[in-house]
């Protein structure tokens, strides 16, 4: 790690890291090889100390572009229609973690409005119905829509809209978070009432934020303290 980020230091150099078109250069984890947003400190995926020498230009654009165009690689799909597709997030943060896409080529939640609407809940709805497939035993006698978290992030790590469907106890909660996290409630709410999504700032949230925040953190929470410590996960 202590080389590639001496080497990183020689390339980036006093480069002013807000000029930097966060499109193109990700922080690269080190350690699990996630690509962050750049003002991250602190991995996404794996929680490891992000360094400004982790900066790396990064064309990402064929990651989810392959996936659509029917080349997985070596994510496991899920499901796959002529609209969307569903496969296991590479850099889960649960035992149950999916990455839902639309085959067509939107870069991200401000390209949305609604005439969207019918995409977004059917990639909602079938990522409810993959989830539920599991039998997971820890939501046996419980409502998957209840407790599941739904939405995107913005900025994008990846230039392709992609909803995260995700069900709790997670590894940790820093990729869930007020401004960067918007759930599917807000977005449905949105484009119903604006024809778009209303962007979130590092201001104080919004009542309907504070509640979406508090709703994760508590699902986390309660389903930490009765989970089982070795459910099989076929993600």
């Amino acid at each position: 790690i202590d080389m590639l980020r001496n080497a990183n230091k020689i390339i980036l150099g006093e480069t002013d890291i807000s000029k930097l078109d966060p499109n193109q250069y990700k922080m690269m984890c080190r350690a699990c090889g996630k690509p962050n947003v750049l003002h991250y400190k602190i991995c996404n995926s794996c929680h490891f100390p992000l360094s400004k020498w982790d900066i790396e230009k990064f064309n990402p654009a064929s990651i989810f572009s392959d996936i659509a165009a029917g080349h997985p690689g070596n994510h496991k799909i899920f499901y796959r229609d002529e609209h969307i597709v569903i496969f296991g997030d590479k850099f889960k943060i649960a035992e149950h973690h999916l990455d839902a896409i639309p085959i067509e080529p939107i870069i991200d939640l401000t390209s949305l409005s609604r005439a969207h609407l019918p995409l977004v809940h059917h990639m909602y709805s079938k990522s409810v119905e993959v989830l539920r497939s599991f039998n997971s035993p820890l939501y046996s006698h419980r409502k998957i829509e209840d407790w599941m978290i739904c939405g995107f992030n913005l900025p994008v790590s990846v230039p392709h809209l992609h909803m995260h469907a995700v069900l709790p106890p997670l590894k940790h909660l820093n990729a869930f978070r007020y401004p960067r996290f918007y759930p599917y409630e807000k977005i449905i709410k949105d484009l119903k009432e604006e024809n778009k999504v209303r962007l979130q700032t590092d201001s104080i949230p919004l009542e309907q934020d504070t509640y979406y925040q508090s709703r994760i953190f508590t699902a986390h929470s309660l389903l930490h303290s009765t989970s089982q410590p070795s459910l099989s996960s076929p993600c």
